[in-house]
């Protein structure tokens, strides 16, 4: 409860998922997504917005068949779909499209069900490095970044970022394989 009360906040919380850990903050308050791209020192690329069902994706944007399907996948990719413009302008910055996905660790399905709010999750390093994967490199190097920490004993063995899928004529592709589409 205390990590959904530091997002709703406006603050922003360090989340150890499967493949590494996301940073994350309420992706409709204009200043916690300000202050996460002041932070994390990304001043325009756009931050993935996890939503909590695909009811809540069609409400924030645009979505069709195909984006329907790939978002409640099992490899559960961020989709790009078209931004309704209700989010902050942070998340995009202005650009026509969002990169959407859905809860895929039964850790996020705790937080949404503590708070529906849609949620930027975006990778969890320094601008450049890789994504850090343990606790202690999480702690020290992310200090800066985070106003709080979920953290858990089950090692990452492996870093990997989340898939991005788009769609076009009815057909999706990839501009990144990865969880759920590589080993």
């Amino acid at each position: 409860k205390s990590l959904v009360k530091l997002i709703e906040a406006g603050g922003i919380a360090c989340v150890k998922g499967i493949g590494g850990f996301h940073l994350m903050a309420d992706a409709g308050n204009d200043g916690a997504v300000r202050l996460l791209r002041e932070r994390k020192n990304r001043p325009k690329k756009p931050f993935a917005v996890m939503f909590k069902d695909i009811r809540q994706v069609s409400e924030y944007a645009f979505i069709d068949d195909v984006s329907s399907a790939m978002l409640e996948s099992k490899e559960r990719p961020i989709c790009l779909v078209r931004d309704r413009g209700n989010l902050a302008y942070g998340v995009n910055c202005g650009l026509k499209d969002i990169g959407a996905f859905l809860p895929y660790a039964p850790l996020h399905y705790i937080i949404f069900a503590l708070s529906g709010r849609p949620l930027v999750a975006t990778s969890a390093n320094v601008n450049g490095e890789p994504i850090v994967k343990d606790n202690a490199e999480a702690m020290d190097k992310l200090k800066g970044i985070a106003d709080g920490f979920l953290i858990h004993d089950r090692d990452i063995l492996r870093r990997c970022d989340d898939s991005v899928a788009g769609t076009a004529s009815g057909q999706h592709f990839f501009l990144r394989r990865s969880r759920g589409y590589v080993h």
